[in-house]
């Protein structure tokens, strides 16, 4: 893998690459105040800035450290750094400081999780670890978020500076399977369709269990039964729709825009089953009576519904 071309966006923050343009923020935002519970002293001139950015290029460009800086994902303002070191060992480390405008904004969460999920996706190692001083509780919030626990506990003296007392999180890596990570993906893009189409189904239950009940059980004729049952499939279609599918709040207005909807694609279902079995003849051609029309139908009714249902009934204001 060339980690000088990891590229990680999540919502607003972009973890990308170190580079020596970063040096003047690098050098401006590592102060005093941030390196309080760090083991690194600030840079005495800019020149350390820029060995520190030559050490951690070459260090990834050899495969062993990962270097990024957090960054606004469309500006590309300067957050702070954020590292997987030695990721040639059993049990690579995290590490990650902020500029002081950035703390508590939730930037370094979101940061070292994206660095989590992208280690777990194309790494392999079993475990991480997250040093932090017993005294940032802040920071020590990351790694239990992870579901990290409490491996060990050490100290460093540091120079002109109270000695650090560091707790060692070892986070286990979550493992996941990739395609249940695509299938993930695609159930979020495709969420509102998806779920639009299990409510379909649900309704279509719903209306062949009326429709047996009423007409062979009850002994209604078949036309009144099949009109019952499709209206309660409509009503079940409209609670779920507003509560799970678009999420809208029920008024007499989208009530009588989802009614006028499914008498729209009720008309282009008896439509188009007119075309395909009496006057295409798909009936008479594949032998397998009007299930393959009906199935052809659904297909552009579904779609259809779909769409009025979301770009009219429940539009977005």
């Amino acid at each position: 893998m060339d980690l000088m071309k990891i590229d990680i966006i999540k919502d607003s923050i972009r973890l990308r690459p170190i580079r020596m343009q970063d040096k003047d923020d690098i050098y401006a935002e590592f102060t005093d105040e941030v390196v309080e519970y760090m083991l690194p002293n600030t840079p005495k001139d800019i020149d350390e800035t820029i060995e520190f950015i030559d050490v951690s290029i070459a260090t990834m460009e050899a495969g062993y450290n990962i270097q990024l800086c957090i960054v606004d994902a469309e500006t590309d303002e300067f957050f702070g750094c954020i590292g997987l070191h030695r990721i040639d060992k059993d049990i690579p480390e995290f590490g990650i400081w902020l500029k002081k405008s950035a703390h508590g904004k939730g930037i370094g969460k979101k940061s070292i999780k994206m660095l989590y999920d992208f280690a777990c996706e194309n790494l392999k190692h079993k475990y991480y670890k997250y040093p932090v001083d017993e005294r940032n509780i802040p920071s020590s919030k990351i790694p239990e978020f992870l579901g990290g626990e409490i491996a060990e506990h050490e100290t460093y003296d540091r120079e002109g500076r109270e000695p650090l007392r560091v707790v060692v999180y070892k986070i286990r890596a979550n493992r996941r399977n990739p395609m249940i990570t695509k299938a993930k993906e695609v159930y979020i893009k495709y969420r509102q369709f998806i779920l639009f189409c299990v409510v379909g189904a649900m309704n279509t239950i719903i209306t062949l269990a009326v429709l047996y009940v009423l007409n062979s059980i009850v002994g209604l004729n078949h036309i009144l039964a099949s009109d019952i049952g499709y209206l309660c499939g409509v009503v079940n279609g409209y609670i779920w729709s507003t509560f799970l599918v678009f999420k809208k709040k029920k008024t007499v207005n989208n009530a009588v825009k989802f009614i006028i909807v499914n008498l729209i694609v009720l008309s282009a279902n008896t439509a188009l089953m007119y075309l395909f079995v009496d006057i295409i003849g798909m009936e008479n051609s594949l032998n397998l009576g009007k299930l393959p029309a009906q199935a052809i139908t659904i297909c552009f009714t579904m779609v259809m519904n779909f769409l009025l249902n979301k770009f009219w009934t429940f539009k977005e204001k």
